[in-house]
């Protein structure tokens, strides 16, 4: 899965959602396509209301894909877009509540919280099968040999810190102290 309309497709053809319309709902996920590394494997996809708190208080639908390395988020709006992404480590649990009309899928990130609104009847589906991927993708991650110090370079490092201070997961001075243990300032 690399194009909007696949991703829109797969969440269709397994019910994790469908956004308000088709075209809307390949609208979010034509920003992710773009988004995605050469490198970088879809496992899996879905739609929802970010940052949801009831069924009047939400930002609307987003698109969701689960990488082989990041979670990303992607909304388009009539005018601008939202994007984001959570590295796979900084995801620390995911879980599932319904309510009378919806459920909420609950992502605990190290930075956040953010809670996704699904149908009653998916989100239960949705959250099981994002859980075991990321301990799937977890796994292997601690499997594999770490890399040699020398292979990540200050810039990639930098990138990493810079991406935990957007994502509020780590302060201005935190990230400028790094920067600097980095640069060897």
């Amino acid at each position: 899965m690399r194009t909007a309309e696949e991703l829109y497709q797969y969440c269709v053809d397994n019910g994790y959602g469908q956004g308000q319309n088709k075209k809307w709902g390949q609208k979010h996920f034509a920003l992710i396509a773009d988004e995605l590394q050469p490198d970088e494997t879809v496992r899996m996809a879905f739609i929802g209301l970010h940052d949801y708190q009831s069924a009047t208080k939400h930002d609307g639908n987003y698109a969701y894909a689960l990488t082989d390395k990041r979670l990303i988020l992607a909304q388009k709006k009539l005018v601008g877009q939202e994007l984001q992404s959570v590295a796979i480590s900084q995801i620390s649990d995911v879980s599932t509540s319904t309510g009378l009309l919806m459920g909420t899928l609950t992502v605990n990130t190290l930075g956040t919280i953010f809670n996704v609104g699904i149908d009653k009847k998916s989100v239960r589906n949705v959250g099981d099968r994002l859980h075991s991927l990321l301990l799937e993708l977890k796994s292997q991650s601690a499997a594999a040999p770490a890399p040699a110090a020398s292979a990540v370079s200050a810039a990639d490092e930098i990138k990493k810190f810079k991406e935990l201070l957007d994502l509020g997961a780590i302060t201005q001075e935190e990230f400028d102290a790094k920067k600097k243990q980095l640069l060897g300032l």
